[in-house]
């Protein structure tokens, strides 16, 4: 499958969700994203990726100009992938959106790492991290009032996601 779309002008929408494509398949999928300047969105729910897997992807997100949305919940991903994808992202300037796990243990420490990269990134509107149900009263204040600045957050919404 990676061999056949690393050459793809057309397709920008992929759903590759609940194949349990593990860690080893994250880094085919990287390798995909490496040099994809098509593809706009990126399912990979439920693939058993984890920390791992979170890490692998980051390789091929590094310097792709493309992707926009990345859907990575139900991967078993923790703290330590998130921070994986917070950190390894700070030069992706054209993904918006990552969708990832509710409150993952160690959640918190990730937070307080990391609250100024993630509140910088918002302010640039380069990088939003979506949680699911969850987090509502973890997010730092300062990254709350950025997010609600550039319209990503919703103190009226009570569960769900963020818009």
């Amino acid at each position: 499958l990676v061999e056949g779309l690393r050459g793809n002008s057309a397709l920008e929408k992929l759903d590759l969700s609940n194949n349990k494509i593990g860690a080893e398949g994250a880094g085919f999928v990287a390798d995909l994203l490496r040099g994809n300047t098509a593809l706009k969105e990126l399912h990979l729910e439920g693939n058993e990726m984890g920390d791992e897997g979170a890490g692998r992807l980051v390789d091929g997100l590094r310097d792709n100009t493309a992707l926009e949305v990345l859907y990575l919940m139900g991967n078993g991903i923790g703290a330590e992938g998130v921070g994986r994808l917070v950190e390894g992202l700070q030069g992706n300037t054209a993904l918006k959106e990552v969708h990832v796990e509710a409150r993952p243990p160690g959640l918190d420490q990730l937070l307080d790492r990391n609250a100024r990269v993630m509140s910088d990134a918002i302010e640039r509107r380069q990088v939003v991290f979506l949680w699911c149900v969850g987090l509502w009263g973890d997010v730092p204040v300062d990254v709350r009032q950025r997010m609600t600045r550039h319209g990503v957050w919703d103190d009226e919404l009570a569960t769900d996601e963020l818009r």
